[in-house]
């Protein structure tokens, strides 16, 4: 029964592939005829289908530099990130992506006039989407990463180091599309009334007291925590004195009336979340969108990696490192070489700890 299974599984992802060739081939033949100049433009569209909080963060510092020089930003993603977008991150316009509606999203870019098409992801599993809004959109010029000969992107960057952080790509395309810059930063804003509160509870907090925020869950239960290791984890984060804990808990059922410095996240919104991060003196997290949030605002973080190859041949651990010199990254050791990675479950916490201990020993 496995045998066949996996049989069915390799017919059906060789099914697969050739269909998407057979789709290039004809978008291709189709398709307008392609120039790799990219000089005048206003209006840019970033193409980000299925793309999670943590590539957005990387962005922020592209849509920034663009939206600086006058042009306008507009956004293609899934619902969820919609609230980066809405003050965090300054865009002109987000429209939620649909699968089953991308001619309806069409015809709501076509109100915009796409100058440019960005597109900073690989050639991956949501490929097909991403070339059909590109093939039915038509933008005057397009940019996009990775993939094979014959795409109907205008600018093809070949990925040349599959080890280089995402933030290099960043910088290539400045220096395409005529924006260069000596340096690149994340560009993240709570500045908007609606994080208020989360502002005055953090600062509540850091009267008395520095801040640790502590977010044990990845978006993947293989790259989150298990409550034996968080448990560890905040009985050693209890006893520290000066430091107050927030425990990013994310629904999951917890108590701390038994414990004197480490207290729930009161806030129930990612906004509002991110926001009192923002505060922290430190953060401890195994997701990459905190990791980012962490280096975005020059935070002292510890974060967990496990190793895990994204898109089949890239090193997450550096792809979507913390690229920060207060970080400091520690890694599970199976090295599984899988799109999944290691199982974090089996992460040594003493590790943590330590690393810890050493960095508040070297302060006294």
């Amino acid at each position: 029964m496995e045998i066949l299974k996996k049989i069915n599984r390799y017919r059906n992802i060789q099914t697969k592939k050739i269909k998407l060739k057979l789709k290039l081939l004809f978008m291709n033949f189709c398709y307008r005829e392609r120039d790799s100049t990219i000089a005048e433009y206003n209006n840019v569209c970033f193409f980000m289908h299925t793309q999670a909080i943590g590539d957005s963060i990387i962005t922020s510092g592209l849509i920034e530099r663009i939206r600086r020089s006058g042009r306008k930003v507009f956004i293609v993603g899934p619902e969820k990130i919609r609230f980066l977008f809405n003050s965090i991150i300054v865009v002109d316009g987000f429209y939620s992506f649909n699968k089953k509606k991308i001619p309806e999203l069409i015809i709501e870019l076509s109100k915009v006039d796409i100058d440019l098409v960005i597109d900073t992801f690989d050639f991956d599993h949501s490929v097909s989407y991403r070339l059909k809004t590109l093939f039915l959109l038509k933008p005057k010029k397009s940019i996009g990463f990775g993939h094979p000969k014959g795409t109907i992107f205008d600018v093809n960057i070949v990925n040349d180091n599959s080890d280089a952080h995402l933030s290099e790509r960043m910088k290539k395309i400045l220096k395409i599309i005529g924006l260069n810059d000596n340096s690149y930063g994340y560009s993240l804003s709570f500045l908007s009334d609606e994080f208020k509160v989360a502002h005055d509870y953090a600062n509540a907090i850091k009267k008395t007291d520095k801040l640790v925020v502590f977010n044990p869950f990845g978006s993947h239960p293989a790259r989150s925590l298990s409550m034996e290791q968080i448990n560890k984890i905040i009985i050693y984060l209890n006893v520290l004195e000066g430091y107050k804990t927030v425990f990013f808990n994310l629904d999951c059922d917890f108590s701390c009336d038994y414990l004197n410095n480490v207290i729930l996240n009161p806030f129930r919104n990612a906004g509002e979340s991110f926001a009192l991060a923002s505060n922290a003196d430190i953060i401890i997290t195994v997701d990459t969108s905190m990791v980012h949030l962490a280096s975005a605002f020059n935070i002292k973080q510890y974060c967990i990696y496990n190793n895990r190859l994204n898109n089949g041949t890239q090193n997450n651990n550096i792809m979507f490192g913390p690229n920060n010199d207060k970080a400091v990254q520690l890694t599970t050791n199976e090295y599984l070489q899988t799109e999944d990675g290691d199982d974090i479950h089996n992460f040594d916490i003493s590790l943590l700890i330590d690393a810890i201990n050493d960095d508040l020993n070297s302060l006294k």
